[in-house]
């Protein structure tokens, strides 16, 4: 058994051991050769499985040289012990600072996440997924550099062979993807949703899949993906949300988590600074260290905990010409509007009082988002947020109140409906409204209230949360004022082509008629299930799919709805963009749909 000053391979000298548990014991050590601190690792007395992982962890994190990778220098044999040798870091884990500090802000968590999800980027297009990020496995030193910890049962995603033994299960159990607790290979996805998971535990102090009390309540959650909405992420609601995915395809791949995470919390120049140094000499500068609290390993029979890499690393202190100046709140408003995420105005916690309630992210335009509530398989009620341009329109009927920066206007029941308009301090709006779709369902005033609560408090902490960047062929990164150009608008009576309305977030687009038939063209953007013959009459437009409808949404219209981009929702059933093209006026109804059809053949759509 090893001790304290022994010397190992001749070169090691073991200085203090830092922890122990079901994954090995971890020595702080002298490298005698190079003079440097390391940390040396080997299984526990007997344990064979326990040097197969060490080897596992050597030759899959070896390949990996990244600023926020803690790096392994080499692996061993001294008599019947495998050693592992790799950088020493000063840090507490995550689930240390969470357990004696309490949860994070979003900011400081995002920029935990943009450096873990690097780190990620960095492995993956290295052939090797990780398959364990938790709080344990993510370090963090008091200047806020994280690292990534403990590839002990990672794979390289070529190798046939899978690390499946016991141990690793249960230490990852909270943070398990819903693919792989049913049975599936951990692949690059899999560590998304657990880095998902872990900064969820990090803001909201518990694992989003709740609670369990044994593995097998544990696996089931997992694999039925029933994950909480987040309560105190802000602004981080919404990459959380795209990594929590049950749909592997549909979760942020590590370098979008990266830039979506970086979006909300600006990388520290410190780090900056610090990666690029490490960068240009392939290891952490020598730096002076600043005394920080070291992570101490916490032992029990029901928490497994990484000890890979337990205490030390060094970093760079900046000079400072002052203290650094008070923190300004971040203004309310709507900032951006072709980034701000509805869906992080919204909170399934928030209203579990009215039931089993769902979140809907592929409804309507890209500025909607809808909480259902769902006792069985048909929704009974629910709630549409929409983002929208300019203050709420007054009138005699709305009761008005301020909460906060926020003002609340809110209208009485108009049957199974009820508005609630918040008017934010930029000019911009939001609107909720609460739906009743069957007698059993809750009153609509009591689900708009109780959602019109939840996006009061978010919106009263600053801007509306930024979404994650959509794919380039989405309609969301579409402007549709451009999508028809004036030869084709030509084609409707006494168009103004020169002068569009633009909706938010330019998805929606109307030019009007200035001839007797005081009409026009209302073009916008929608997400709804592949349409059938049911939804209009089918016909092809420039090798598109489209359906023509007459009368749509009124005696006065014809709408031609244009099928873009497929694509799965969060359940993994299909869905589709589209493009709805509606001609209206008093023009003869056949000429009204011809105009509709041509339009929609000239569409300019991204590719």
């Amino acid at each position: 058994m090893a001790a304290v000053e022994e010397m190992i391979a001749g070169r090691y000298k073991l200085r203090k051991k830092l922890g122990s548990g079901g994954m090995g014991v971890v020595w702080l050590a002298t490298d005698e050769v190079l003079e440097r601190e390391v940390a040396l690792k080997c299984p526990q007395l007997g344990d064979k499985r326990g040097a197969r992982r060490l080897r596992i962890e050597a030759r899959n994190a070896a390949r990996l040289r990244h600023p926020h990778i803690v790096a392994v220098y080499d692996v061993f044999d001294e008599g019947t012990t495998c050693w592992l040798v790799q950088e020493y870091v000063e840090a507490r884990s995550l689930a240390e600072i969470v357990r004696e500090d309490g949860t994070l802000k979003p900011r400081r968590a995002a920029a935990i996440g943009w450096q873990i999800a690097d780190a990620l980027a960095e492995a993956h297009a290295q052939g090797v997924v990780h398959c364990d990020v938790t709080p344990e496995n993510v370090l963090v030193t008091g200047d806020g550099v994280a690292k990534l910890t403990d590839f002990g049962v990672s794979r390289a995603i070529w190798s046939e062979i899978t690390q499946t033994d016991t141990v690793a299960v249960r230490g990852k159990l909270p943070y398990l993807a819903p693919e792989v607790a049913q049975g599936q290979q951990a692949g690059r996805e899999s560590d998304m949703f657990s880095l998902g998971a872990t900064l969820f535990a990090a803001v909201e102090g518990h694992s989003p899949l709740g609670e369990a009390d044994h593995p097998a309540a544990w696996v089931a959650k997992a694999a039925a993906c029933e994950v909480e909405t987040p309560r105190k992420a802000g602004e981080l609601a919404s990459p959380l949300t795209q990594l929590l995915l049950s749909d592997p395809k549909r979760r942020l791949d590590a370098a979008h988590a990266t830039e979506a995470f970086k979006k909300i919390s600006p990388p520290d120049p410190k780090i900056l600074e610090w990666d690029a140094r490490w960068r240009a000499t392939s290891r952490p500068p020598e730096f002076e260290r600043r005394r920080v609290r070291r992570r101490r390993v916490l032992l029990g029979a029901t928490v497994i905990v990484s000890i890979a890499a337990v205490a030390g690393i060094v970093f760079l202190l900046l000079p400072r010409s002052g203290a650094a100046p008070a923190a300004v709140p971040p203004p309310v408003g709507m900032g951006d509007a072709r980034t701000a995420d509805p869906c992080a105005l919204v909170s399934t916690a928030s209203m579990a009082r009215f039931g089993r309630v769902t979140l809907s992210l592929d409804s309507g335009n890209f500025d909607r988002c809808d909480l259902l509530v769902r006792p069985r398989e048909k929704p009974v009620g629910g709630v549409e947020l929409n983002l929208a341009t300019g203050p709420p329109e007054r009138n005699p009927s709305l009761l008005s109140r301020q909460a906060g920066s926020v003002e609340v206007l809110s209208a009485p029941a108009d049957g199974n409906h009820c508005v609630r308009l918040l008017g934010l301090p930029d000019g911009n709006r939001v609107e909720l409204t609460g739906k009743k779709y069957d007698p059993a369902g809750p009153e609509p005033c009591a689900l708009a209230d109780g959602a019109t609560d939840y996006a009061v408090e978010v919106l009263n902490r600053g801007p509306v949360p930024r979404r994650a960047a959509p794919p380039a062929t989405s309609l969301a990164s579409a402007d549709a004022c451009g999508l028809l150009e004036a030869g084709a608008l030509s084609s409707v009576p006494g168009i103004d082509a020169l002068h569009p309305e633009a909706g938010f977030g330019n998805w929606r687009c109307r030019w009007t008629s200035t001839t007797e038939h005081s009409g026009g063209v209302d073009l916008f953007f929608d997400r709804n299930q592949p349409l059938t013959a049911d939804d209009g009459q089918p016909v092809r437009l420039a090798g598109r799919a489209g359906f023509v409808k007459p009368q749509f949404d009124g005696p006065d219209d014809c709408t031609v709805r244009v099928q873009h981009r497929p694509y799965q929702d969060t359940n993994g059933d299909p869905m589709v963009e589209l493009v709805v093209v509606k001609v209206f006026g008093s023009w003869p109804e056949a000429q009204r749909c011809a105009m509709a059809s041509t339009l929609a053949a000239a569409l300019k759509l991204p590719r």
